[in-house]
């Protein structure tokens, strides 16, 4: 993969996810989910520290390896019966998956939720936590919409190593030898001998931007 994308920061997400109705979750290559935007109730409940249950670490600890495996946005569906989209992006340098959804799609997935929650495995949960904000969505395609805006958010980067052109950038005299500076002072001096401007430096280096426009 010749370039990466950087995930767009907090305040955007947090944006998109209320735009949208879903949630937004970043997860790192630990497998520890690091931020979320409009966290689905289910998965706050199940998931209380950020790591993941061992029914969970299968679907979203494991999607930034799957995404990134893919080459691209990968779909599932998790054993909560939430539906979701990931797309394996760096944020400070450092590889991070964005899982978008957590949403029902079906109501049949909504149902079997419930029932695990008043007679199931989630009976101990508090109803008013664990019901307090449940992502419902009509149709699969607002996810879709939403990992591709969020996808076209994220700045494009390059690889060091796929990097064809070096990258111009100023030289200041930290940066370039002294004896260069003297040189190139000696140059314009002998240039106008009647007023010169620039004294022979001392070879040394001093913080002064060197205009390569000479």
């Amino acid at each position: 993969m010749g370039v990466q994308r950087e995930l767009p920061g907090k305040l955007v997400l947090d944006r998109l996810a209320d735009e949208s109705g879903l949630a937004i979750a970043i997860v790192d290559r630990s497998s520890v989910e690091t931020s979320v935007s409009n966290n689905n109730s289910i998965c706050r409940s199940l998931n209380p520290d950020g790591n993941f249950s061992d029914d969970c670490s299968r679907y979203c600890g494991s999607a930034l390896s799957d995404a990134s495996n893919a080459g691209e946005t990968i779909t599932y569906t998790c054993h909560a019966g939430l539906e979701c989209r990931a797309t394996a992006m760096v944020s400070g340098g450092e590889a991070v998956v964005a899982i978008i959804g957590r949403t029902f799609t079906r109501a049949d997935d909504y149902r079997k939720a419930t029932e695990r929650a008043i007679n199931g495995d989630w009976h101990h949960f508090a109803p008013s936590d664990f019901f307090e904000n449940i992502l419902l969505t009509g149709s699969s395609a607002v996810i879709d919409k939403t990992a591709a805006q969020l996808t076209k958010l994220a700045a494009i980067i390059e690889r060091p190593d796929e990097i064809s052109e070096p990258i111009d950038k100023p030289k200041t005299a930290f940066e370039t030898p002294a004896d260069e500076i003297s040189r190139r002072a000696r140059e314009l001096n002998q240039a106008n001998p009647a007023e010169p401007a620039f004294p022979d430096l001392p070879p040394t280096r001093r913080p002064v931007t060197v205009v390569e426009a000479w």
